[in-house]
């Protein structure tokens, strides 16, 4: 070979030992593990989707089934039991709600529910009461559960990925990283990464700052735990223990319906200090009462009503509906009405929209049922429907909608004043 081929031969061969050298680094890069510190503190935030305070309390607790509940309508519940003796258990279940469940007694049987004429259990008299009492309870291998969740979820469709599977995915990686299982959590947290950019590239987020992990968890964690105290309202939980998840919530992040969660924590407080302040009363007691008296009562009951589907219709339970005792009472009852359109303290009534492109489920408060009594009593509009909610508390108009229902009434006191 030449000397000006040999020269060339070399510069070639030089070339190809740097690219090589080159793509060498690169891949190493690539395939090198990211920095340990930085993804266990990532891992460690994940505490806060099961509301805890301290990550440590659930090391070395053992994970529980446990079955509540009428033994032909039972419920299971699962979690970390972080507290028992002989007579109850504590457990902390997979939402972050910490349940304080008892033993049954020696001589206690457990209930089953009644069937109506129509040969369907009767649901409707279930509370929550019936759901406190463990009637069986086996504990369970957690880190072969977390294990057979991981190989579901590297086998499942790219389409079948969902919120839910995104939060149960950031729960396993904090409770195996917890549980000092790292080699385990660190797969979880890479399924967890590439799962959430599987769903934003096919169903897409609207907001810039939800392609991030913490933000796009906390967001929908956020929605989960508003549509859980929405169905706890429903079904008649105590007003204490819905104000706790509203609580969580208002913990959440600034930009995450801060300011309505907040209002509805405040609202919450004030229906648990008042609860009871108002007895039960018989129809005949109802019926002495004055004018204004029945409307302060139906007022008061307005609170535990629980409207499916909308407000001006009787429940499942055929219970009397205070909004229709309310209608009833006609004149009596408008300057009330008026009154409490800017009322911010929730019911047990639920309203759905859609924002970002997902139902979202809220109580509707005070301001907004009486807005709708008044409409219907009426048939003056004073809400424009257009809106983005549907109801004029959470839209910000409740002040606007009672000026207006005022403005009606006075002019409508002063038409009937001026008639022969």
């Amino acid at each position: 070979m030449n000397q000006p081929a040999r020269s060339l031969a070399q510069t070639n061969l030089s070339i190809c030992l740097l690219v090589g050298q080159a793509l060498s680094v690169a891949s190493a890069a690539e395939q090198a593990p990211r920095p340990t510190a930085e993804v266990a503190e990532q891992i460690t935030r994940f505490s806060r989707l099961l509301s805890l305070e301290d990550p440590q309390l659930l090391v070395d607790k053992p994970w529980a089934v446990i079955e509540t509940g009428p033994s032909n309508v039972p419920k299971m519940l699962e979690g970390w039991v972080i507290d028992q003796d002989s007579d109850q258990i504590q457990l902390l279940d997979w939402q972050g709600d910490l349940r304080r469940l008892r033993y049954p007694s020696e001589d206690q049987q457990r209930p089953a529910l009644m069937r109506l004429l129509n040969g369907k259990l009767d649901v409707a008299s279930l509370e929550p009461s019936d759901y406190v009492i463990a009637w069986e309870y086996r504990e369970v291998d957690f880190a072969q559960r977390s294990r057979e969740f991981l190989q579901k979820l590297k086998r499942r469709d790219r389409n079948a990925i969902t919120i839910q599977t995104l939060l149960d995915t950031a729960r396993y990686t904090f409770a195996a990283w917890i549980q000092d299982d790292r080699e385990h959590a660190l797969e979880l947290f890479d399924q967890l990464e590439q799962k959430q950019q599987t769903f934003l590239d096919i169903r897409g987020v609207p907001h810039e700052e939800l392609v991030e992990l913490d933000p796009f968890l906390d967001w929908f964690f956020a929605a989960e735990l508003r549509t859980r105290s929405v169905l706890m309202t429903r079904n008649r939980h105590p007003f204490g223990e819905i104000a706790h998840l509203w609580l969580r919530m208002a913990m959440m992040p600034d930009d995450l319906f801060h300011e309505e969660v907040k209002n509805l924590v405040a609202g919450y407080q004030l229906l648990v200090g008042e609860e009871g302040t108002v007895p039960e009363l018989s129809p005949r007691e109802i019926a002495a009462l004055s004018e204004q008296e029945q409307v302060d009562y139906w007022m008061y009951h307005l609170r535990n009503y629980v409207s499916m589907p909308t407000l001006l219709m009787r429940n499942v339970r055929k219970e009397v509906n205070p909004a229709l005792e309310l209608k009833k009472l006609g004149d009596a009852a408008i300057p009330t009405l008026i009154e409490h359109m800017t009322d911010m303290r929730p019911t047990r009534c639920q309203s759905r929209y859609i924002r970002f492109q997902h139902m979202h489920v809220w109580p509707l408060r005070y301001g907004d049922c009486c807005v709708t009594i008044f409409e219907d009593m009426t048939k003056q509009q004073i809400f424009d429907r257009e809106a983005k909610t549907h109801h004029p508390t959470y839209d910000g108009v409740a002040a606007q909608c009672q000026a207006k229902a005022q403005a009606w009434w006075d002019a409508e006191q002063t038409r009937r004043q001026q008639m022969p």
